[in-house]
């Protein structure tokens, strides 16, 4: 398997989105209680 890291830009937003939302929903870590908007993904690319 190839694995290539890169940057996450705009293109990425729908894909993260559904991954974080997932562990929202079916996980326990310390996610908030309910799925977040894909607008979402702005507020992460700031933090990062």
């Amino acid at each position: 398997m190839n694995i290539i890291f890169e940057k996450m830009g705009n293109e990425h937003q729908k894909q993260v989105m559904e991954i974080f939302n997932y562990y929202i929903s079916n996980g326990t870590a310390a996610f908030p209680q309910t799925v977040l908007p894909e607008q979402f993904y702005r507020f992460l690319m700031e933090k990062s």
